[in-house]
């Protein structure tokens, strides 16, 4: 289940970011709240992930005079494609800061990924990936060419294998080790958890 939330400021009552979430998301906490956290993280000095500084400047206002942002739940969807829809349409309805079109603080159009981005904000991006230099740059994908595989070889010669002279396989570490009655006690899974694996048949079948 997808649903419409919309951020608002307390004092105004005027929504300032649009988003869409998911119920039972794989998260420690709901898509609305993440934009909170994110913005203690940010006052906080860590860094990250293309932040949009504008509504974690929002939100960090609202709490220093001591009030919380508001939530509000908009409307619910069965599908991820009529929710981003509606996203769409409520951004347009109270447009965006960064095209001086509306109020909201949201940096795209909505939907699926990062669309209909201001020119601002493009430059900004711009900005700070200006003299990155990429990890993959200068490195080749695929088969190694000959050349290369001449330089292993060359780095390799004269190296003496790790396990030159052991025969056979190695004696392990825990080799005539016996554990404790207490030790294979705390083995086992949890107490009142269930395997994931409970009630699955395996189908064997032989050639």
């Amino acid at each position: 289940m997808y649903y419409i939330y919309i951020l608002k400021n307390p004092i105004t009552k005027l929504p300032f970011y649009v988003g869409v979430g998911k119920e039972n998301r794989q998260s420690s906490c709901s898509r609305e709240q993440q934009h909170i956290n994110e913005a203690i993280k940010f006052s906080q000095g860590k860094r990250l992930k293309h932040p949009n500084k504008h509504k974690f400047n929002t939100i960090l206002q609202i709490q220093k005079q001591g009030l919380s942002v508001e939530i509000e739940i908009t409307s619910k969807f069965q599908d991820e494609k009529s929710a981003f829809i509606e996203e769409q349409r409520l951004i347009a309805l109270y447009g965006r800061r960064d095209l001086k079109t509306g109020i909201l603080t949201n940096l795209t159009s909505g939907g699926e990924g990062c669309v209909n981005q201001s020119e601002e904000t493009k430059a900004k991006r711009r900005q700070t990936l200006k003299g990155r230099v990429s990890p993959s740059k200068g490195l080749k994908f695929g088969s190694y060419s000959k050349e290369r595989c001449d330089n292993i070889s060359k780095s390799c010669k004269g190296r003496i294998p790790w396990n030159k002279g052991k025969k056979g396989l190695q004696k392990a570490w825990n080799k005539g080790i016996k554990m404790t009655a207490e030790q294979r006690k705390n083995m086992g899974p949890p107490k009142g958890r269930i395997p994931w694996n409970k009630g699955i048949k395996h189908n064997i079948t032989s050639n």
